[in-house]
Order: structure tokens, then C-alpha cells, then sequence
């Protein structure tokens, strides 16, 4: 996703598939075993200087509510997130998703998350927090992404 991006229904499938549930990874750890704990401590996250907001057809709890694409760039400076002249939120950015490889065969999806982790969007990854994800496969598999520069309780949209 770049800051002059559009989102429209004729690009929707591919364009929406392209800024969804993408992670970093996977990052072999050496020595994890099935049954051990991966610590991972979140010790700075930054954002860039813009961030966006999107409702995708057919995504999201209230698809139905709403099923026209909209696209909100947010310019991010010093601790806030500028919505439009007078309006802006505190920034508080935290990793979205993150965790290891499932014990299974197969790909998977981030979505919904599984007790190794995945797209768990609580705004209490910040700096400083401590996640412990169970170890299922060899190296562990550790992965991340979906950065959010702030979030309230939930990602209903």
C-alpha cells in the first residue's frame, strides 16, 4: 500500500489481497523445539510518516454495513495520527500480528488466530510487552507484521 493508492471495486480481489494478512518471516530460531516458549519482547516500534484506513468489501465484522471500498491516508507526525484539521488520535503503535508456525502440515491463514499466534490486533503489543507463543515445529517460525500506528479495543471494520 502506497500513500496516493485508490481502492475500487475493479482491482478489489487482487488489489485487497495485497494489503491483507501479509507477515515478515518466517525467522528460524535456533535451537526452539516443540514444547518450548518463544519470548518475544517488542523493544521499539516506529511508524512512517503516513497510515491508512480501509474498508474492504467482504472483509471485516461489518462488511455487510458496509460495502463500498473507502480508503483514509492519515498523516502520522509527532504523536498523533491527523484525521482532517482539529481532529487527530494519540499514536500508540504496536505490532498487529505476529507468532509461530502451526504444528500441522499446511498453509494458513493469520486470520482468525490460533494459540501460536496470528492476526491478534490488541493495541497492548507496544513497546515493552513481553508475548510468549508455544513452540509446535522445529526453529519455531517466527513471524510478524500488520503494524498499526494506533487502535482502539477491537478491528470491527
Amino acid at each position: 500500500m502506497r500513500k496516493d493508492d485508490v481502492l475500487t471495486q475493479k482491482h478489489q480481489v487482487a488489489r485487497y489481497n495485497n494489503i491483507t494478512d501479509k507477515v515478515k518471516g518466517p525467522i528460524y530460531v535456533e535451537d526452539a523445539q516443540p514444547g518450548d516458549v518463544l519470548e518475544v519482547e517488542f523493544l521499539k516500534i516506529k511508524t512512517a510518516d503516513w497510515g491508512w484506513t480501509g474498508l474492504i468489501p467482504g472483509f471485516g465484522l461489518l462488511h455487510e454495513e458496509f460495502p463500498n471500498p473507502v480508503l483514509k491516508i492519515w498523516k502520522l507526525e509527532g504523536e498523533s495520527a491527523w484525521f482532517k484539521e482539529g481532529i487527530h488520535i494519540p499514536l500508540r503503535p504496536f505490532c498487529g500480528e505476529c507468532g509461530v508456525a502451526r504444528g500441522q502440515k499446511g498453509a494458513f491463514s493469520t486470520i482468525p488466530p490460533y494459540r501460536t499466534g496470528g492476526n491478534i490486533d490488541t493495541k497492548y503489543n507496544v513497546e515493552g510487552t513481553k508475548l510468549l507463543l508455544p513452540i509446535e515445529c522445529e526453529g519455531g517460525l517466527f513471524s510478524l507484521g500488520d503494524g498499526h500506528a494506533a487502535q482502539g479495543d477491537g478491528e470491527v471494520a
